[in-house]
């Protein structure tokens, strides 16, 4: 199977995290960083062991096959439509766009020119959801009547992008996502409304505030959803699936301690084994661009398709009276 070189568009810090995964994942090599901040990125790159640094318009320009794209969530849509343009597979951060046509105009231009474009949610390919989805399937939990989810931290650095709303700031779009996207895993169906709401704050221009924390309530056809998300709380993550049977929870339900997931049912703990999550994603992208496996999670059957993911998020934004 042909290997996928990869170019990274920025020195992001997750590049941290993501870059040791393809260094180790098979058929996926990094072979440069496109920057606009060389002395940032030549650190990065010889911490990180990638050969090349390069411009962002040179990075499309390299023999590679493919580009990882970590920067701003408001870059997202011109950087992909350009490396596609350029016959490059894109794998995007998430959320993938700002808005559902953000996201389709991106899927379109992958899909005319027979390109793969992935949205990197990494924590549905731990192990934990893979157990997780296999206690409810086997019909352990009865029918789902409730899904609770939690995920928030504390932003301090007053120049982080995560303050500005004209970015794609704001807890939504960076933690709320997470939940959102958990929720329609699990449930495998998208909502038919939601009730939101935020408090608006931060360190910018009141014009360019974005939402702090916020909560919502999903309704599903048979079962609610309720979550909140904030970067204005202390560190926490937890997920929880309420049967008409049986309780499934999920502590750590994106960044698990050390990599080992842990499934609590009806209150008996199970650790799942330790996985890179994002070695794991590296690898199935490396199959679907090889022709050799059917996209997980992404096709547009799929509830946690990148499309239906954006227009959950624009319908919480429409309830709590959010507008970028």
């Amino acid at each position: 199977m042909k290997t996928i070189r990869f170019g990274v568009l920025g020195a992001a810090k997750i590049n941290n995290a993501v870059i040791p995964a393809m260094h180790a994942a098979a058929h996926i090599e990094c072979v440069a960083i496109g920057t606009e901040n060389p002395d940032k990125a030549k650190a990065q790159a010889q911490k990180l062991e990638v050969a090349k640094i390069c411009s962002y318009q040179e990075l499309l320009e390299t023999d590679i096959d493919a580009v990882y794209i970590p920067l701003p969530n408001h870059l997202h849509l011109p950087w992909a439509l350009k490396a596609l343009e350029a016959g490059k597979h894109v794998y995007v951060e998430k959320p993938m766009g700002l808005t559902p046509n953000e996201v389709e105009q991106i899927l379109d231009s992958a899909s005319a020119k027979k390109l793969l474009a992935m949205e990197g949610f990494m924590y549905r390919h731990h192990p934990q959801f893979y157990r997780a989805r296999e206690i409810i399937n086997s019909g352990q939990l009865g029918e789902i009547r409730l899904i609770r989810s939690s995920f928030s931290f504390t932003l301090e650095q007053p120049e982080n992008i995560r303050w500005v709303r004209s970015f794609g700031g704001g807890a939504l779009y960076d933690l709320g996502c997470y939940c959102i996207n958990s929720t329609l895993l699990l449930l495998g169906e998208t909502p038919t409304s939601a009730k939101a709401s935020a408090r608006i704050g931060g360190v910018t221009a009141p014009e360019q505030h974005s939402d702090l924390t916020t909560s919502a309530i999903l309704e599903f056809n048979n079962a609610q959803a309720v979550f909140e998300c904030s970067i204005a709380m202390p560190n926490r993550q937890h997920l929880e699936v309420v049967g008409s049977k049986g309780i499934l929870e999920l502590p750590e339900f994106v960044h698990p301690s050390s990599e080992i997931g842990t499934v609590m049912l009806n209150g008996a703990t199970e650790k799942t084994i330790q996985y890179n999550r994002y070695q794991r994603l590296l690898e199935h992208f490396a199959l679907v661009a090889n022709n050799e496996a059917e996209l997980e999670f992404g096709l547009p059957s799929h509830s946690t398709n990148p499309l239906a993911q954006a227009k959950v998020i624009a319908m919480v934004q429409e309830a709590m009276g959010y507008e970028l």
